[in-house]
């Protein structure tokens, strides 16, 4: 997922959304929540940059009691020191609050919202995928390349995103896709 996620400079760099699926794993095995999971005030605090040769470590914390988690994640940083050669160094990267679903979630009727949506839109063909605002930071691999259509309201969007059929099985091990999740948002 990472190697999909990059500036353009090259670095790879864990997504907002993959921490939403760290997140969902950390909550399953403290046994809070099996499929649906309420997350809260997300805040990136410094990017979480992911080194290809050596893998970069990192931790996730969740504190307080089931349906009322606090989570850090903390990542290793390596400054002066040498991995493995001392002490290491972490910085805190992200927070949030998290807890199973406790109460229905609102539904979204998705033919109101597409009927209000007819000021502008836009269709990929066959295949392809659009190209989103976010390309002109970041370069993103071919699990990035969901986003079929957008149509454009008042203030307010509806999107059509797609897996790619090849990247089928990333869900056996990341349930919350980051792609889809990342583009869709």
């Amino acid at each position: 997922i990472v190697g999909d996620h990059r500036l353009l400079g090259g670095e790879a760099l864990l997504p907002a959304a993959g921490y939403v699926d760290l997140i969902r794993a950390a909550l399953a095995e403290a046994g809070d929540a099996s499929d649906a999971f309420v997350l809260s005030g997300l805040t990136l605090i410094q990017p979480l940059f992911v080194d290809e040769t050596t893998g970069t470590r990192f931790r996730l914390k969740l504190s307080g009691a089931p349906g009322r988690w606090r989570v850090d994640v903390h990542a290793e940083t390596s400054g002066t020191v040498a991995r493995g050669s001392g002490p290491a160094n972490w910085t805190h990267v992200a927070s949030a609050r998290a807890g199973a679903l406790r109460e229905p979630l609102n539904v979204v009727d998705f033919e109101t919202l597409g009927r209000r949506c007819r000021r502008d839109s836009r269709v990929a063909l066959g295949e392809t995928a659009l190209r989103t605002t976010q390309e002109a930071h970041l370069r993103f691999g071919p699990r990035w390349q969901v986003l079929r259509g957008i149509r454009f309201g008042r203030g307010e969007a509806i999107a059509h995103v797609k897996r790619p059929d090849a990247f089928a099985s990333d869900l056996a091990t990341c349930p919350v896709h980051a792609g889809l999740l990342d583009v869709a948002t």
